[in-house]
């Protein structure tokens, strides 16, 4: 996938000396046993870098929305069972029609870190006060077991039969969802760390020096906060260093606009 992926970003590089354009293969470069020519561009090299590591970031963010998709079905399932269990039991004396509500719901839902979240709650009160979106409902959030991707069958113990029989197949596949949302996110932290290093390496020849520290994180944050040369401080483009993919803030703005871009178009 990487190697498809050098291929898909336009191959430029410009000297400083020279206005002339020139196509560079990057795999050809690296792969050439002769001199590298004295015209390579390393800055145009570093943007190239941290332009497939951003594509990469928002390929991988958007696999969330995958996983959210999946929760959403899940917990239609689970919804569409509870309000089928509470039509039948309508007509019911109340002690008979709380047999067969349940007790806990499902919360699914994309995290401002583009996360999903895939949660069983215990309902605590229930107001009956009018609005126009229905009763309110207060829950409490059911803890996880450490270090598991799923909850116990035991939450659904003292629940309806439906659910009893419901509640472990639909947790079965969260479980699932949640290992995968967990894989998405330890990628896209990687990724950008990778983006760090790749700024660290580049910054490390123009400064011509080496780290003093065997702390690469601390190293890193240290290069992170180097000012920039005048020039890029008069003119910041999107390929200045304080612009390319680094931490998760400039993910969380690119899934934003991608929300609110979907929530507004019309199919």
């Amino acid at each position: 996938m990487l190697a498809g992926t050098s291929y898909r970003v336009p191959i430029k590089s410009i000297s400083h000396e020279s206005d002339q354009k020139m196509n560079l293969d990057i795999l050809k470069l690296g792969l050439d046993k002769n001199p590298l020519p004295s015209d390579v561009n390393e800055w145009d090299i570093e943007r190239r870098q941290q332009s497939e590591i951003e594509s990469l970031v928002k390929s991988v963010s958007e696999l969330s929305e995958f996983i959210l998709l999946n929760a959403r079905a899940q917990e239609d399932i689970f919804t569409t069972q509870s309000q089928a269990a509470f039509a039948m039991t309508r007509n019911l004396p109340k002690e008979e029609r709380q047999k067969n509500m349940s007790h806990i719901r499902l919360t699914v839902r994309m995290t401002r870190f583009h996360t999903v979240e895939m949660s069983w709650n215990k309902i605590k009160f229930i107001s009956n006060k009018r609005r126009s979106e229905g009763p309110k409902i207060f829950s409490e959030y059911i803890k996880r077991p450490p270090k598991s991707y799923a909850y116990s069958s035991a939450i659904f113990s003292g629940e309806a039969d439906w659910l009893k029989a419901s509640g472990p197949k639909i947790e079965q596949r969260l479980a699932i969802l949640r290992q995968q949302a967990a894989i998405v996110s330890g990628i896209r932290e990687s990724l950008f760390r990778l983006s760090r290093l790749t700024y660290a390496y580049h910054e490390l020849l123009r400064q011509d020096r080496l780290p003093q520290s065997n702390d690469d994180l601390a190293f890193l944050d240290a290069l992170m906060g180097a000012d920039v040369d005048e020039a890029q401080k008069a003119s910041p483009t999107s390929d200045s260093p304080t612009n390319w993919i680094s931490t998760s803030e400039k993910c969380q703005k690119w899934m934003k606009e991608r929300q609110t871009f979907a929530l507004n178009s019309t199919a």
